[in-house]
């Protein structure tokens, strides 16, 4: 405390010296004389005369190199502790000026640079007020902001003026770069840090499984009971923790990997519980109630204001969540609201990561965001008779489509008695992000295993004999549906997406077992999720669901059933040839003695016969 009082003092020494030359020559003249300063610095100070502002500036500029950045939220800096230290925080430009022209005499000649105003904000919305900078000094920098709303990390100081018309905080840039991982903004200590890299360490070892872990936890921690008796509620959690792991966008950029979730059920049936489940999982995250004031287009989305002088940027939830969810409650009370495009705003989204910005600029803004829609049937609120599923839900059947996952959990009394009573203790996990502050360690633990997990596992590949397999279960499904396609009105339109989305939960399985390849059993699984959604579907369309639909088919059942899907397709056919097929089909080198003894066990189940020597037909 002694040795602070004492510089402290000494500083003031130095500040009064100053003043004293400050009557006969300008303050930031006098400072530039001690010290050799860029033109950008030379700028910055050339409009102050606050002594304390003026040597934070150069000071901070004198070396920038091997600066140690402390990670903050903007609320905390605008106090005297910050000034003049290195730090660093993640938001977006929210508003940069058009080019202006600023006039310096430097060396006794007169220069001219292109200066530009701005201010930041970061991600809980609180925003700072920076320093004019000069173009020259931040040309690549300023391509990428000017583009869009992106997260931005941004690097520089806290500069304290005070003068009687700039009074304030300001922040001094020193530069720019991407967005910090998610694992970083949790700001977890180095032991922590440590204790978690165990677990995942553990997790690809195959000692524990990841997502059985985190179940676990959140079980736990929620104060969850009689999960084993809630079958639905249980696949849900399930669900909710795997699309915490997923991420980005499709590698040839036509679709956002990010799964969706739709939960449907009775109130007072524990769907909060599966909210609260995606809100703790996701480092970016919003909850969107149905009488939320935000929920207008532009909350949504946010907007980029291009006028004359500048770019005003401010982004909306589903951007601010990228990367991240958005739980939404009660689809048709947010889509009955005036002048509501909700449903083409969510469209987008859950298609293509991305949304539009609705002035006249038509900005694409990045929103690779999972959408969980938590939402009762009118009939069961209401107490009316059940109606047609659309009238009921009241949610168009494109976005139907493109949930990943759908249950509806049904009516069940006694099972209501018992959640109410037994299954959750009302907890409050967390809200929004100004509730931040709050996040109970066992959250922020988890949130880092999924978060860095992600970071490490995100290029993940489908190789040929997964794919093929992938192909070879699609295809057994719609041959037991082949008699309703043609009436199928609803099901139809949604065999691609079907498709897309058990790519993405393959993806997200492969992400969460720490794996950049995907399994054959991902593939069994993910039908298993599948099969939630085909059992909405069927209260739209006929359709029928076998019950093995996630029962693994082993490579012997595989071989017999390209076999005989030739054989129909062919009066008859040689064994050289369906060798040949199976090969080109699941992607083997199989030889032709394993596809006789195929043959001969077919042959045995009155399947198929052998008409002449090598060539074989129907049985029937």
């Amino acid at each position: 405390m002694k040795e602070k009082e004492k510089s402290t003092k000494r500083q003031s020494k130095k500040l009064s010296k100053i003043g004293k030359k400050y009557s006969k020559k300008s303050l930031s003249g006098i400072l530039n004389e001690e010290h050799e300063l860029n033109q950008e610095t030379e700028y910055q100070i050339s409009s102050l005369n606050d002594p304390i502002a003026l040597k934070t500036i150069i000071d901070f500029t004198q070396d920038l190199t091997d600066k140690k950045y402390i990670l903050l939220n903007l609320i905390e800096v605008f106090k005297e502790k910050y000034v003049g230290e290195p730090i660093k925080f993640v938001g977006y430009v929210n508003y940069i000026s058009e080019g202006y022209p600023v006039t310096l005499s430097l060396s006794r000649s007169i220069h001219r640079f292109t200066a530009h105003s701005l201010s930041f904000e970061d991600l809980d919305g609180t925003a700072i007020k920076v320093i004019p900078i000069i173009n020259d000094f931040h040309k690549e920098e300023l391509k990428k902001i000017s583009s869009g709303i992106y997260k931005i990390t941004f690097y520089g100081t806290v500069v304290s003026i005070d003068q009687p018309l700039r009074k304030g905080y300001e922040f001094l840039l020193s530069k720019i770069d991407e967005a910090l991982p998610a694992s970083e903004l949790l700001k977890i200590d180095d032991r922590k840090k440590q204790k978690y890299d165990a677990i995942l360490e553990k997790a690809q070892n195959g000692e524990i499984n990841l997502r059985d872990f985190i179940k676990e936890i959140i079980v736990k921690n929620i104060g969850i009971k009689g999960l084993d008796s809630a079958e639905e509620l249980s696949t849900a959690l399930d669900f909710t923790i795997l699309q915490s792991f997923s991420q980005g966008k499709s590698i040839d950029g036509r679709y956002s990997n990010k799964l969706h979730s739709l939960v449907i059920g009775p109130p007072a049936i524990g769907k909060k519980l599966i909210t609260q489940t995606a809100l703790a999982l996701n480092t970016f995250n919003f909850e969107v109630p149905p009488t939320a004031a935000k929920v207008t287009a532009a909350g949504l989305i946010g907007n980029v204001i291009r006028k004359s002088g500048g770019i005003t940027t401010k982004p909306g939830i589903l951007s601010n969540a990228s990367n991240g969810v958005v739980c939404i409650q009660d689809y048709h009370e947010l889509a009955k609201k005036k002048n509501s495009n909700f449903s083409d705003i969510l469209s987008k989204v859950m298609e293509d990561g991305e949304v539009i910005d609705s002035t006249s600029s038509r900005t694409v803004l990045p929103a690779l965001t999972s959408i969980h829609l938590d939402t009762n049937r009118l009939s069961q609120v209401n107490g009316t008779e059940d109606t047609s599923i659309h009238n009921d839900l009241k949610i168009p059947i494109n976005i139907i489509s493109r949930f990943d996952f759908i249950i509806d959990i049904p009516y069940d009394i006694q099972r209501q008695i018992s959640i109410a009573l037994d299954m959750m203790h009302g907890n409050k996990l967390l809200g929004n992000r100004e509730d931040e502050n709050v996040i109970l360690d066992w959250v922020i633990e988890l949130r880092y295993l999924v978060e860095k997990t992600k970071e490490k596992f995100n290029r993940i590949e489908l190789n040929e004999d997964v794919t093929a397999y992938l192909k070879m279960k699609l295809e057994k499904f719609l041959e037991g549906n082949s008699k309703y396609l043609n009436i199928m009105k609803t099901f139809g339109s949604m065999l691609t997406r079907i498709q897309i989305s058990l790519e993405k939960i393959l993806k997200a399985m492969a992400t969460s077992e720490m794996s950049n390849t995907v399994k054959e059993e991902h593939v069994d699984e993910a039908f298993e999720f599948l099969r939630h959604k085909l059992e909405f579907l069927q209260k739209l369309d006929p359709l029928e669901i076998p019950n093995n639909l996630g029962t693994h088919i082993s490579e012997p059942k595989r071989r017999e059933e390209i076999i005989l899907k030739m054989i129909s397709q062919k009066s008859k056919i040689k064994a050289e040839e369906m060798l040949k097929g199976i090969n080109n089909e699941m992607k083997k080198e199989y030889n032709i003695k394993t596809i006789q003894r195929d043959l001969k066990q077919l042959k045995q189940k009155n399947k198929i016969k052998m008409i002449k020597k090598g060539v074989w037909t129907n049985a029937e």
